[in-house]
């Protein structure tokens, strides 16, 4: 294999002796992927074309080195050695941690001579403290705990969310126990398994152990937990803990959790913490009533024996229509504002097609998002892209995410038609300074609305807060402009915005106002309303001979999304990933009934929208026009894809949908363990199984790309499997060669 790298022998580097970079004989042969999304670690690759490797080590596609990778700075091109690969942590949520760093950073404190971090087919982090005994003897018993807590606080400072570690999940062996090392001193983390594995079975069980029953717990009630407001204080305090941010931040009771970083794990853990004062509790409960203001409702119902409220659905639908109905109440308080403050603009605007179209993407770094920009930049009446990204370190995190789904880069690195910029659209100018909102109001003339949370945990009054109010304020931006045109909007909906079966068709148009006909569950309802918040903005704002605009709004109802039909990459945190690896795969079996396939490869999905979009006019024609299914044409029935799976080489047995849920309910250690309650809900009922049939003939006149979608066949299903074998995702029962 020869030498793939040098180091960096600049003497004002620090790290000049650690770091390599890849000589540039090799550099087209050698990949840096990064083992997650958003993760600034990275694994190495080489190409079978590498003219210096052996011919039988990558016969089936890259190879890895076997090594994980830090890059010293954005784009230096030089990288840190960080471990190796078979230390990764794969977590059941199928997120990964990389437990060297945070190993390092615990061991910093004197008091500890070594930490090991767990976690592998579990669904968070713990950690095992071996003491310097020397350091501390020093100390008292509960001083020990507390010098340890502070070094494991301080280590998850710098961790990723999903792998920080909470105080319940650590372990401090005895003086007397001692980790298994290497003669060099590395941990030997598979003895560690075999020599630790009870200990560490009876820390997590301990955290999941469900609390005692209601009656003796009613006994430790406090005084202060009889009323709401001290209820309110009581999850404040509870709540700042657990997150462990400052109390101050909790003050506002109305604001949903999930806003301030709400997860499984601190889901978790918050209930666990109250079941211990108000008994069994429900394992929905904190994704159900995810504010303050509301758990304190329902904490108060219990414990005043008061009729718990059984039928959420109902309640969410109310929820639904009443959220709809207050964006249009604002609606029409702005035109109000509007015609007052605003000076009559010319109506004689010129609705043909602009030769040149200047965009805004929201969630560029986005599975659909991502692509939408390639194909934006194949053309030519595009001058400018405004890539609008989540979270700080906007530019990393889009090449990251292009990285992971092994996209071109060499149209995003030195292009001076994108500006990256970070996003908040909960914020007035969309995150931007004032002079930056002023530009792109002066020179976007298209907004692409790709960015939309997605987490079948959350309620539709959780996706206001999130992504409603955000589309608002888009839709707002849209509507005002310093041109005599308006702005283009195009929002990126779902089929589950109708899903739940309620009809037996779906036409390419706007939907009723019956909340029932979406989905049952937030994601769901939250595409329903967001549909009907953009229809009523394009008909209330159409008239207004003002500087403020009507927006003609085209809605984009997108079924499954699948990887890219060319590479394969596809989410492995997505439910049709996690049920082919983890269920056909890891378990060995599969359901004989599922939904129907309509899965649409990204790059095809964005190449319709982009079709679509620049073809627009400004004019406000009919919302009958405005409406687009992209599904591939191509369906096939689950049956088929069954066989698909099998000839590709993935091997498994075919269960009833009853027994694959009470096999993957027995193996909480399975990454597809994390939406076993969405599964549930999907499997409910046989009915569930048969699926409304959404309309396409009027997308497919509107755009080629349609039906030049690829089939669901054997090839296309064998490219996904590929992908999922080379990350490591696809780990059992799988042949690639076959």
């Amino acid at each position: 294999m020869g030498y793939i790298g040098v180091s960096n022998y600049e003497t004002t580097n620090k790290n000049r002796w650690q770091s390599i970079r890849i000589l540039k004989n090799r550099q087209s042969s050698v990949k840096f992927l990064p083992i997650e999304m958003n993760s600034n670690i990275y694994e190495a690759f080489i190409s079978p074309t590498d003219p210096y490797i052996a011919p039988d080590i990558a016969k089936n596609g890259p190879y890895s080195l076997g090594d994980l990778f830090l890059e010293e700075s954005s784009g230096s091109g030089y990288y840190i050695i960080q471990g190796r690969v078979d230390d990764v942590l794969v977590h059941t949520t199928g997120e990964k941690t990389n437990p060297l760093p945070i190993e390092l950073a615990i061991q910093e404190h004197p008091i500890i001579k070594r930490a090991v971090v767990v976690g592998h087919q579990r669904f968070c982090c713990s950690v095992l403290i071996e003491l310097n005994l020397e350091e501390a003897f020093q100390y008292e018993l509960r001083s020990i705990e507390e010098q340890v807590f502070t070094a494991v606080q301080s280590a998850n400072k710098d961790a990723p969310t999903h792998s920080r570690i909470i105080p319940a999940l650590i372990k401090i062996l005895p003086m007397s126990k001692h980790l298994p090392t290497t003669g060099k001193g590395n941990i030997i983390r598979k003895l560690v398994d075999q020599e630790y594995g009870s200990i560490i079975d009876q820390m997590y069980n301990q955290f999941l152990k469900e609390s005692q029953n209601k009656n003796n717990s009613q006994l430790h009630l406090k005084h202060h937990l009889s009323t709401k407001h001290g209820i309110c204080i009581y999850l404040q305090r509870i709540v700042a803990e657990i997150f462990n941010k400052p109390i101050e931040i909790f003050a506002d009771y109305s604001k949903s959790l999930y806003s301030l970083s709400l997860d499984s794990l601190t889901a978790i853990e918050l209930r666990n913490i109250l079941c211990v004062e108000f008994g069994q509790l429900d394992q929905q409960i904190i994704h159900e009533f995810s504010s303050i203001d509301a758990l304190a409702d329902q904490l108060l119902r219990i414990i005043n024996k008061e009729q718990v409220q059984t039928s959420i659905d109902t309640q969410h639908y109310k929820e639904t229509e009443e959220i709809i109905d207050k964006y249009i109440d604002l609606m029409k308080i702005d035109d109000n504002r509007r015609i007052i403050t605003s000076k009559k603009h010319s109506n004689d605007c010129d609705h043909n097609i602009q030769n040149e179209r200047i965009f805004l993407i929201t969630g560029a770094n986005g599975s659909l998002g991502s692509q939408i920009l390639l194909q934006l930049l194949q053309k030519l009446q595009v001058s400018r892209i405004y890539c609008f990204v989540r979270g700080q370190d906007a530019s990393d995190r889009l090449r990251r995410a292009m990285e992971i789904r092994e996209q071109d880069l060499t149209m995003l690195l030195n292009n001076n038609r994108i500006i990256i910029l970070n996003m908040d659209l909960n914020h007035d100018r969309l995150g931007q300074t004032q002079d930056m909102y002023k530009q792109l109001q002066n020179e976007v003339t298209d907004i692409i609305h790709s960015a939309w949370k997605m987490d079948f945990n959350m309620t539709i009054k959780d996706f206001d807060q999130d992504c409603l109010q955000g589309l608002y304020r888009l839709l707002k931006f849209a509507s005002s402009s310093t041109t005599k045109l308006p702005k283009r909007f195009h929002f990126i909906s779902s089929i589950s915005a109708a899903g739940s079966n309620l009809f037996n068709e779906i036409k390419e148009e706007p939907l009723p106002r019956r909340v029932e006909i979406a989905l049952p569950h937030g994601y769901g309802q939250s595409k329903y309303a967001a549909e009907h918040i953009c229809l009523a903005a394009m008909d209330l704002w159409k008239s207004l001979p003002l500087v403020f605009l009507g927006v003609p709004i085209d809605i984009y109802r997108f079924g499954q999304i699948s990887g890219d039909s060319g590479t394969g990459a596809w989410n492995t945190a997505e439910m049709i990933s996690l049920m082919i690896c983890a269920g056909g795969g890891g378990m060995g079996i599969l359901p004989d009934k599922c939904q129907k396939i309509d899965w649409i490869p990204a790059n095809y999905g964005a190449a319709c929208v982009v079709d679509i979009a620049i073809n627009t006019s400004t004019e406000l024609t009919s919302p009958f026009e405005r409406v687009h299914h992209i599904l591939n044409p191509h369906e096939i029935n689950w049956s088929e894809l069954l066989e698909h799976l099998k000839l590709s080489g993935l091997q498994f047995k075919v269960v009833s949908i009853k027994e694959w849920l009470r096999m993957l309910l027995a193996s909480p250690k399975n990454p597809a363990y994390a939406l076993v309650s969405f599964f549930e809900k999907l499997f409910a009922d046989d009915n569930q199984m048969e699926f409304a049939k959404f309309r396409t003939e009027k997308t497919t006149r509107r755009t080629t790309m349609l039906e030049c979608c690829p089939p669901i066949d054997q090839k296309l299903i064998q490219r996904y499997l590929n992908y999922w074998w080379k990350i490591g995702f696809l780990k059992y029962g799988y042949n690639p060669n076959i």
